[in-house]
């Protein structure tokens, strides 16, 4: 078997490609070397707070994020969505809001407290969708990871009732009494109710007067525990 040998310029091309390979792959591993050791199931969230809740109070949420990883986590947030009509504790409009965490070192534990009023009628489940947020070393690109807290509506911040015939006789005034009555531990601002008449019914009158049209009246503010 002859051997087959190659000339100078030869070898020295097929050393230096061999290298230059080498040194892109080692190139490669260093710029997404930290991206593979990152494991989606050693970053544990963990979410705690009230099963059931009054429509109105304030409901704290924890959420515990651990890195169990090698490396860390850089510029952690969390990006929080509320259901609608929720509040923060001081009254204003609450959907979404972001809480920065900074650097999570292997090995740690951060702990943040989230802190809302959910409002809802009675049995509803709400939703608070929880998404960590962050970045690795060496890397732009940005990484999540979703969790959620659920709660039941145990009793609505507001019971209403009616008080009406249980038999009517067709084109006969009809008198129906509505009662609203406050659960909330606090004054509830510009209550509205709106009625939704069925097929034939006909308004006439009422006390106090509709606010808008015919099916809406402003109550003004409900203090607790009041009619």
């Amino acid at each position: 078997v002859g051997i087959r040998r190659f000339n100078l310029p030869v070898k020295i091309f097929i050393i230096s490609g061999v290298v230059f390979i080498l040194t892109l792959v080692m190139a490669l591993a260093g710029l997404f070397g930290n991206v593979s050791v990152v494991s989606d199931s050693e970053i544990l969230i963990g979410v705690q707070g009230p099963s059931s809740i009054k429509a109105g109070d304030e409901v704290p949420i924890t959420v515990s994020i651990t890195n169990k990883n090698r490396v860390p986590l850089e510029s952690a947030e969390l990006a929080v969505v509320y259901p609608s009509g929720s509040k923060d504790p001081n009254g204003i409009a609450l959907s979404r809001e972001r809480k920065p965490l900074g650097l999570i070192l292997p090995g740690s534990t951060k702990n943040i407290v989230l802190k809302s009023i959910i409002y809802g009628p009675e049995s509803l489940e709400q939703e608070v969708k929880i998404t960590l947020e962050y970045h690795l070393s060496g890397s732009n690109a940005l990484f999540q990871k979703e969790s959620a807290f659920k709660t039941r509506i145990g009793s609505p911040s507001i019971n209403l009732s009616t008080s009406l015939p249980s038999e009517v006789t067709s084109n006969q005034p009809l008198e129906i009494e509505v009662t609203l009555n406050s659960n909330d531990r606090k004054t509830l601002k510009d209550v509205l109710l709106n009625v939704d008449y069925p097929p034939g019914f006909s308004f006439q009158s009422s006390k106090p007067v509709p606010f808008s049209g015919n099916r809406t009246w402003s109550l003004g503010d409900l203090a607790p525990g009041k009619e």
